[in-house]
């Protein structure tokens, strides 16, 4: 997806850029709570993919009682006001290291990681406040190489690469180059971190999340087995206010000589996204309900694509 060039969206991207000047004018404790405000109100008033989130929500926690999931629904927006809010501080570094604080869970395994001294692929999904988490282990000395989509609105991507910059991400967009420069990245020990957890269509392989089959990115494990690195899965979620926690998984290690590449790319992604779930349980109002997570069915798949969505035997 090529990045474009256009009054329009050069329009668009100032009109951005003025809004992130001007919420980022408050201190960031104040702003986030301004944003849950925010949140709450869209909840009530003008929901944003309302109903996709509630077909998500019900989809997943068929046993929740109408007044819970009500409730959740709430939550939810409340927690991507937030989100929206912490979002325009990415490009403000001082003020994130003063005012977010981070707890960690399991960090035995991060230390036990780096000191192998090799690299490794760190796999998160859309959960808490996922690029604060990223800033969060560049300022404590461990840049990571992040994999994102180019967007639409060139102005506004040139923007956004620059604030990630800042903030100590790397950022390496999809294309015809992509593959080497991962490969070239791990190869001198670096940290690479690809989100997982969004619908792949047709190219995913197909794993269980939240009692359902979802067509799930085949990436990080891909390059994990090229490259034979372990999959480290990562997720953060927020505790109170700028508070927030830090989860280290437990790493996946791909097998040395698979027999069959494609299982092996399903197993190992289906172990990321079982972690991924306990994490979800514990904080599901933090999950980004708003993207249609099942709308690839394994029945959409064409044929020939089928045995590489773990499929067809």
């Amino acid at each position: 997806m090529a990045a474009h060039f256009t009054l329009k969206r050069r329009i668009t991207a100032s009109l951005v850029i003025a809004l992130e000047c001007l919420g980022t004018l408050l201190p960031m404790r104040w702003a986030v709570a301004i944003g849950a405000g925010i949140g709450w109100i869209a909840g009530h008033v003008v929901p944003v993919r309302r109903r996709v989130v509630d077909e998500n929500l019900r989809a997943a926690f068929p046993d929740l009682a109408p007044r819970d999931r009500r409730r959740l629904c709430r939550d939810f927006y409340v927690h991507f006001g937030r989100w929206c809010v912490e979002y325009l501080f990415i490009s403000r570094g001082s003020a994130i290291r003063r005012g977010v604080t981070f707890t960690e869970e399991g960090q035995e395994r991060r230390d036990a990681l780096l000191a192998e001294g090799k690299g490794f692929i760190t796999v998160t999904g859309h959960m808490g406040s996922w690029e604060l988490m990223g800033m969060h282990f560049a300022h404590e000395g461990h840049p990571i190489t992040v994999l994102a989509k180019p967007l639409h609105n060139g102005y506004l991507n040139r923007h956004v690469t620059r604030s990630r910059a800042r903030s100590g991400l790397e950022v390496i967009f999809t294309g015809t180059d992509m593959s080497r420069q991962i490969s070239e990245r791990l190869g001198r020990g670096k940290i690479l971190c690809f989100l997982a957890d969004q619908d792949s269509r047709q190219f995913g392989t197909f794993v269980e999340f939240m009692g359902r089959p979802a067509s799930t990115p085949r990436g990080p494990a891909m390059y994990a087995l090229r490259a034979g690195c372990p999959l480290f899965p990562v997720f953060t979620f927020r505790e109170r206010g700028l508070r927030h926690r830090v989860i280290f998984g437990e790493p996946i290690r791909p097998p040395s000589d698979p027999i069959n590449t494609d299982q092996a790319i399903q197993e190992m992604m289906q172990a990321y996204t079982r972690q991924l779930e306990a994490v979800i349980r514990r904080q599901p109002e933090q999950y980004f309900w708003v993207h249609r997570r099942w709308k690839t069915r394994p029945e959409d798949i064409r044929p020939k694509r089928r045995k590489r969505a773990g499929l067809d035997p």
